[in-house]
């Protein structure tokens, strides 16, 4: 970053030398990711079962989408028929505000879906329809898959503190929803 910095200041000739220039950064030491074992992903999935999260969590270790996808996913993005999933967006927080952004590859694509999603899914659209005519909103097609009681996207860290509030839970090694998709490699 100083050099950078310094880089600047030369080209506007604030300074006449970046003195950062030869000094060789220090190496950053790659966390080493320790992704679930197949038994441990079970165990997990089965703890989640009770989380209002659940059918979140379950295409998160199964196909190993990103939190921000997770949350940013709309009912209009889910094929449960044909058993496919459109990954369009993905909601994030920036600077106190959350926003619907592209996916980070920055194209969609379309995902087929392992038959384990497909009965969280549908057991989440009926509970949401349910809540939502309770509370009074509209639900549509367009809405957000895992919504507030309000209709809004989900908090996308609420999502990481339920997952390892279950993992803690379940005696599982805490780790981040997303080294699940290493996992979901791994056990792929």
């Amino acid at each position: 970053m100083l050099r950078t910095a310094l880089t600047a200041a030369v080209r506007e000739e604030l300074i006449t030398r970046n003195v950062a220039t030869p000094v060789e950064p220090p190496r950053v030491r790659q966390r080493e990711v320790r992704p679930w074992t197949l038994e441990e992903t079970l165990a997990f999935l089965e703890a989640a079962r009770r989380d209002p999260l659940y059918a979140a969590f379950v295409p998160a270790v199964a196909m190993g989408l990103r939190r921000g996808e997770l949350v940013g996913l709309r009912w209009s993005d889910v094929d449960l028929d044909n058993q496919v999933l459109y990954v369009r967006q993905q909601t994030q927080r920036r600077r106190g505000e959350l926003y619907d952004d592209d996916p980070k590859s920055r194209r969609s694509r379309l995902v087929p879906m392992p038959a384990r999603c497909i009965a969280p899914l549908r057991r989440h659209r009926l509970r949401q329809r349910e809540n939502f005519s309770r509370t009074g909103v509209e639900w549509s097609e367009s809405g957000y898959v895992f919504a507030t009681r309000n209709g809004r996207p989900v908090e996308p860290r609420n999502v990481y503190r339920s997952s390892t509030r279950v993992a803690a839970d379940a005696g599982l090694c805490v780790v981040r929803l997303h080294d699940a998709r290493h996992g979901t490699a791994t056990l792929l």
